[in-house]
């Protein structure tokens, strides 16, 4: 499997490092599922630059030129993102906890529709 193909269905979230210029950060991931070719792959190294993928290749150590976020005893799962949003529930004001208890389906359907 080649490094593109991965990087075309990988995503990883590496919020604490935060957005930069010109920033290399890399991720040992303890295994890497390339669901492409239905395998896992054990202990990879995965090379983040200006927060886009750049390669993915097997651990050998840690790089010079950035930092390493070890996830080495994890598994970075291809094509996972987190798209948990609560689009239906812009009832009144959002300190009201109990808003989205207060109307039925119905009513909810068509706000999440209206929010798009």
């Amino acid at each position: 499997m080649g490094w593109r193909g991965v990087a075309a269905a990988v995503v990883l979230a590496v919020g604490s490092a935060g957005p930069a210029a010109c920033e290399t950060i890399y991720v040992r991931a303890g295994r890497l599922l390339d669901v492409a070719a239905g395998e896992a792959q054990s202990d990879r190294l995965v090379k983040i630059v200006d927060g886009k993928i750049a390669a993915v290749d097997p651990w050998t150590g840690a790089p010079a030129d950035g930092a390493v976020v070890d996830w080495s005893g994890k598994t970075v799962l291809p094509g996972l993102i987190d798209m948990h949003t609560h689009v239906a529930d812009g009832f009144g004001p959002s300190n009201d906890p109990t808003a989205p208890l207060k109307h039925g389906p119905a009513e909810t359907a068509l706000k999440g529709a209206e929010a798009r």
